[in-house]
């Protein structure tokens, strides 16, 4: 765990004077945790930012996760929704596969959620625009994201010539200054009634 999270975390229990939000940080897989795993019992809110794309099979993931859920709890979520950006259809065509993303449309998510029994589930997309400096700058930012599968699958010494084709078409993409770069997320809320 992060030394940030780590000083963010405040040991969970009882607060005698009732006036303090306890508050437990665990470290511990998604999977492990939706399946009831990890840290014993129900919990009032249940957050992942930028998590749950890499998790497969959202359409059982979210109903054992509501279920993980008290008698008001809320389960609060955000993923990226770009499996069709520009720059990641240039990572997949440069490669010869494409790593797909385990993200669902948002009509699922809400039938998801209403299924698994939060009455009125919030469900939306938002693109979040980043101004990049160029297209060098894309292709940093995605080393530590949407490239991560393809560097993972490729031997180290071919990193090197992929990175350096993807920049290539990064710049005949993106060729002016700054990058508009899209940030498409899904965004979706539910709450026990």
């Amino acid at each position: 765990m992060s030394e940030d999270v780590e000083g963010l975390a405040i040991p969970g229990g009882e607060d005698p004077d009732g006036d303090r939000l306890i508050v437990s940080v665990v470290e511990g897989a998604i999977e492990e945790f939706a399946a009831g795993g990890v840290v014993d019992g129900a919990f009032d809110v249940i957050f992942s930012n930028a998590a749950l794309h890499w998790v497969p099979d959202h359409a059982t993931l979210v109903g054992k996760l509501v279920a993980r859920l008290s008698t008001r709890g809320q389960l609060a979520v955000q993923l990226p929704a770009d499996d069709y950006n520009s720059a990641r259809t240039i990572f997949s065509d440069v490669a010869g596969w494409r790593y797909e993303l385990a993200t669902l449309d948002i009509g699922a998510y809400a039938e998801l959620l209403y299924a698994a029994g939060l009455a009125d589930p919030i469900v939306f997309e938002k693109i979040y625009p980043h101004l990049l400096p160029d297209a060098d700058a894309v292709l940093e930012w995605a080393k530590g994201t949407a490239l991560l599968p393809y560097l993972e699958r490729l031997p180290p010494a071919q990193h090197a010539p992929y990175l350096e084709e993807v920049r290539r078409r990064l710049h005949a993409r993106y060729p002016g200054r700054p990058v508009f770069f899209q940030f498409r997320r899904i965004i979706f809320y539910g709450r026990r009634a």
